[in-house]
């Protein structure tokens, strides 16, 4: 099940001077690779397999299978013969020298015609969802006394590889994880040794897979200095121009000239290197340095935006690829545009990588309402949005919570149901013995004993800071004498809010406890999910302790029907986790505090 990456991540490469389309000597032909007319059992035999022509049948058969695999480390793989015709896997097999390029192996061949060596077998474990393949290891079957035999028999017939099949399409190697043999590639080097590095196009159906290794495709025909493909008016069409650095290079960059058709044109702008920039995912722009190390392989992913009233015609021009301290190497380019029109660039085609485009897209930046939300109202410190309000108290931190879904959660309800019980607040308590009296950003707020925390207020200030439809954003500060607490808050029109509060000491402090209280109302947190809880009533209590190294765990929704929140506890040092499997890949960070 050996796969490759089809879009290679952005490294660097560097620029050489203008190549001619000259090519090595290429070597004897190989044999073709082709999809099976009919597919085999691939979980047992694997994906990939040689067709055998056996002439005659004999005790010994020899036969060299130029599989030319991307596969690292084949000498360590098992092989598996068997005859076309059907039947068991032959016992009676001697491998020779196995190299990525080819294998050598001898066999038992009891009758002439087709076998086939399959040189990928491989078993899978784990759940469907997450399979878990191992390669088969190499084990010995071989009669004691038939490798004797072979041994003393000296020269055995040839067995001739009349084609290399895949299973299917999708796990066929070709043809650009058919890799280049050691000689192809020198030979190729060769002949180019006094350039830095070779520039080789290609179209998008036909992706650079592999990082490290050459494919046979390229030593054949050997660099070009030309591109051409066609294209549909509105279409996004992506190209590379693969950069194999002889040396290690930095700094490569593509640049492109101006399309011309006769008096018609296409601007240079509207063709781009995916690798050297684009936009960021806060719509800012950005640029990316592309270094290549010596023998290595870099995608450089290029696209052509064709203008939706472009005038059909064969369209020419150029693009540079460029390296530090190297000549430029220039690649002359051809698009024929067709009078055919495509919607939204062929999003509805991503087979043809049309959605490359999507990189740089800048849709959802503006602060637009997406129907069928509606836009935030402001009245006083009441913010209103579809089906739901807050009121902020003046520490900026939500007094009220409402929601008017109905029941059915199909309309909406003159009535609010509340889903805090209190204003929410962030209380703080002095440690025993200290002069800190306790206090909180709610006023009336009580302590765990019951006993009232009023703020020790010397001023305050609540002020809107950002108020547009899809965005509010205010700030509350309360001043309580010996420190001060900023509260930053921000709601988005789909009911996100988010806050940063900062509690600043004026004076050296001793403290026992800072604590955020949310007071949930009683209907609005029947149930609980999450720190732990899987979806159940919500238990009378439940202490909770953080634990990153092995649990993706930092909020929780508490709810009912129609009303409920979840809140996530994050810090200054919050990135996001990876999920499920690969958590422990990428862990969430502990907070700082």
């Amino acid at each position: 099940m050996f796969r490759a990456a089809a879009l290679a991540a952005a490294v660097a490469a560097p620029a050489v001077r203008m190549l001619g389309a000259q090519s090595s000597a290429a070597p004897a032909q190989s044999p073709p690779f082709a999809v099976a007319d009919s597919a085999w059992d691939s979980e047992t035999l694997g994906n990939h397999r040689a067709v055998v022509q056996v002439s005659g049948a004999g005790r010994f058969v020899h036969v060299t299978v130029p599989w030319r695999r991307p596969d690292r480390h084949p000498e360590a793989k098992a092989v598996i013969v068997m005859p076309a015709g059907g039947g068991a896997a032959l016992r009676n097999v001697r491998r020779g020298t196995i190299t990525q390029a080819a294998g050598e192996l001898d066999f038992e061949a009891t009758v002439a015609g087709r076998y086939y060596i399959y040189y990928l077998p491989y078993k899978s474990g784990g759940r469907s969802n997450y399979p878990n393949v191992t390669y088969l290891p190499v084990t010995s079957t071989a009669d004691s006394t038939w490798l004797a035999d072979l041994a003393r028999a000296g020269a055995a017939p040839q067995a001739t590889v009349a084609r290399f099949e895949s299973v299917d399409a999708l796990n066929s190697f070709a043809p650009m994880e058919v890799i280049a043999t050691p000689d192809d590639v020198a030979r190729l080097d060769a002949a180019h040794a006094s350039d830095a590095f070779l520039v080789f196009p290609e179209d998008r159906l036909h992706s650079i897979r592999m990082r490290d290794q050459l494919p046979q495709r390229w030593t054949s025909r050997g660099p070009t200095a030309t591109f051409s493909d066609g294209a549909r008016r509105g279409e996004y069409l992506a190209f590379q121009l693969g950069v194999y650095a002889r040396r290690s290079i930095g700094g490569v960059r593509v640049t492109f000239s101006d399309l011309r058709s006769g008096a018609a044109r296409i601007p240079a702008g509207r063709l781009n290197s995916l690798n050297n920039g684009g936009t960021n995912w806060d719509g800012t722009p950005f640029t990316s340095r592309v270094d290549v190390t010596a023998g290595a392989v870099q995608a450089m992913w290029c696209g052509l935006d064709v203008p939706a009233n472009a005038v059909p015609g064969s369209y020419t021009g150029t693009a540079t690829v460029t390296a530090d301290g190297l000549a430029p190497v220039t690649i002359a380019l051809s698009f024929v545009v067709r009078s055919e029109q495509v919607i939204a660039g062929g999003a509805n085609e991503p087979e043809k990588l049309t959605r490359l485009k999507w990189l740089n897209s800048t849709l959802g930046q503006k602060n637009d309402v997406i129907a069928p939300y509606t836009p935030i109202v402001v009245s006083g410190r009441t913010l209103r949005f579809l089906g739901r309000s807050i009121t902020l108290g003046e520490s900026g931190l939500p007094a009220r919570i409402e929601t008017f879904f109905t029941p059915e959660m199909t309309g909406f309800s003159k009535s609010a149901t509340a889903v805090l019980a209190a204003p929410v607040r962030l209380d703080v308590k002095g440690a025993p013995g200290a002069d800190v009296p306790a206090a909180s950003t709610a006023k009336g707020a009580k302590d765990a004993k019951g006993q009232g925390v009023a703020p020790r207020e010397h001023g305050g200030s609540f002020r809107f800071v950002r108020r547009e439809p899809g965005t509010v954003s205010w700030v509350g500060t309360t001043d309580a004498g010996d420190y001060d607490i900023v509260v930053r808050g921000t709601l988005e029109f789909d009911g996100y809010l988010t806050y940063e509060m900062r509690l600043r000491a004026k004076r050296a402090l001793g403290l026992d406890d800072v604590q955020l209280a949310i007071p949930y109302a009683t209907n609005a947190a029947t149930y609980a999910m999450g720190l732990g809880l899987k979806g159940q009533r919500r238990p009378a209590s439940f202490d909770w302790q953080w634990d990153v190294a092995k649990k993706n765990q930092d909020g929780a929704w508490l709810g009912g029907v129609n009303a409920g929140m979840f809140f996530s506890l994050r810090a200054e040092n919050y990135v996001r986790p990876l999920n499920t499997n690969f958590y422990l890949q990428k862990p969430l960070l502990l907070p700082p505090s």
